[in-house]
C-alpha cells in the first residue's frame, strides 16, 4: 500500500510539471524496502531528470529519499513534496539510499565520490574509505539478521564489511566481471549474496564455506544488469 501510494503521488507530480503533448517514462521495480523508480519529470521540488532510486524509511513509510543526478531528496509525506537533502558539497550523482533498519538514523548514500554515511539523520556526513576504491559506489545491500553487515558494488567488484562500514575487504574469487551494478541478499538464505554486473550478468555469492562467486544457472542472457 506504501509503494502504490509512493507510486501515484511521483506519476500525479509528473502530470502536474509536464508540458502540453509531453510525455512520462516511468519504470518501477520493488525489491524488500527499495523500490526503483525512473520519472522523466516529476515536479513539486524534485529536480527533472531520470530518479535512480527511490528508498523507503523500513519505520516510516512515509519518509522517501530519491537519488537523482543533481542529488539526494527528501519527501516527509510519501512523495508529495520534495526537498534537497544535501551529502556534502562535491556530491553530484547519487545512485542509491539506504536506510539501516537497526538504526533508524543511520543512512548510506551510494555517490560517484564514494560512500558517505550518517549517524544522525543528516547533520554530520563521513566518507567511508577504508578499504573501500573511492569512486562511483552504485549499490549497496545490508545482510539481513547481521547488524553491520554489509556489502557495497562498485567497478572494482564486491566489497564487504562486518563494522557499519569502517573498514572493507574484497570479494573478487570467482567474479570475472568486476563492475557490479546492483546487490541482493536472499532474504531466506542471508549467506547467499546476488550480484549484477555490468556486461557478465548476474554472479552468486555463497557465503559458506568459502566467499567465492560462482555463475548462475543458465536461462539469463548475459548482458549488463542494474537495479
Amino acid at each position: 500500500e506504501a509503494l502504490r501510494k509512493i507510486l501515484v503521488n511521483l506519476l500525479e507530480n509528473a502530470i502536474d510539471a509536464m508540458p502540453d503533448g509531453g510525455e512520462i517514462a516511468v519504470s518501477c521495480r520493488r525489491d524488500g524496502g527499495t523500490a526503483v523508480v525512473s520519472v522523466v519529470d516529476s515536479g513539486k521540488g524534485l529536480s527533472p531528470g531520470p530518479v535512480n532510486f527511490v528508498a523507503i524509511h523500513p519505520e516510516t513509510p512515509d519518509i522517501l529519499y530519491a537519488g537523482t543526478s543533481e542529488g539526494l531528496f527528501r519527501s516527509l509525506d510519501a512523495g508529495e513534496k520534495w526537498s534537497p537533502f544535501p551529502v556534502m558539497e562535491e556530491v553530484s550523482e547519487v545512485y542509491f539510499a539506504a536506510v539501516d533498519p537497526a538504526a533508524s538514523e543511520a543512512l548510506y548514500v551510494g555517490t560517484g565520490k564514494g560512500l558517505y554515511k550518517t549517524t544522525d539523520a543528516g547533520k554530520k556526513w563521513d566518507l567511508l574509505l577504508s578499504g573501500l576504491p573511492r569512486g562511483s559506489i552504485h549499490h549497496l545491500s545490508l545482510q539481513p539478521g547481521h547488524p553491520g553487515t554489509l556489502y557495497a558494488g562498485t567497478l572494482e567488484g564486491v566489497f564487504r564489511s562486518t563494522d557499519g562500514g569502517k573498514s572493507w575487504s574484497p570479494l573478487k574469487d570467482g567474479l570475472s566481471c568486476p563492475d557490479v551494478r546492483c546487490l541482493a541478499t536472499d532474504p531466506f538464505q542471508t549467506e547467499i549474496l546476488y550480484a549484477g554486473s555490468n556486461g557478465g550478468g548476474v554472479f552468486i555469492l555463497n557465503q559458506v564455506p568459502f566467499f567465492t562467486f560462482t555463475d548462475p544457472p543458465g536461462g539469463l542472457e548475459v548482458g549488463s544488469c542494474s537495479c
